[in-house]
């Protein structure tokens, strides 16, 4: 098979690009709530405002939710090795996060299948691979 050119390559560099960024932009803002929820009940946790629909919880909600986005758009754009960084933790945690912890969960809620009928012992022990698969990514590298 060839590579694409011309037209028909920069519709499919266009497509992927665009279900990329999409993904980009919904782990960013997952990431960004994370951090500001995390400050934002930290700075109102003895506090009625918490809690309730009042003009001091929307400032300080939106505060922390600026705040985290520009911290980290300073810290991307201030770290010049920053896309190595991330290169690397993504390339350390994948394997225990992505592989090890849905098979170990998956083979905690259905012990039982270890017992069960043939395509249940093969699903049950096609997960322990995968846990012993994520164990090797991450002690062996890739």
């Amino acid at each position: 098979m060839g590579r694409l050119t011309g037209s028909a390559g920069d519709v499919v560099k266009k497509v992927a690009y665009g279900i990329g960024i999409t993904g980009l932009l919904v782990s960013g803002c997952l990431y960004i709530h994370v951090a500001a929820k995390h400050l934002f009940v930290r700075i109102l946790r003895n506090f009625k405002h918490l809690q309730q629909d009042t003009v001091v919880h929307w400032t300080v909600w939106l505060l922390c939710t600026f705040t985290t986005s520009v911290i980290s758009f300073l810290i991307a754009w201030g770290i010049p090795i920053f896309n190595y960084l991330l290169a690397l933790t993504g390339s350390l945690t994948f394997a225990p996060l992505a592989l090890g912890v849905p098979g170990y969960l998956w083979v905690y809620d259905y012990q039982h299948y270890r017992k069960g009928s043939f395509w249940q012992q093969t699903a049950y022990y096609l997960n322990r691979v995968m846990i012993a698969l994520a164990v090797f990514l991450t002690v062996g590298g890739i």
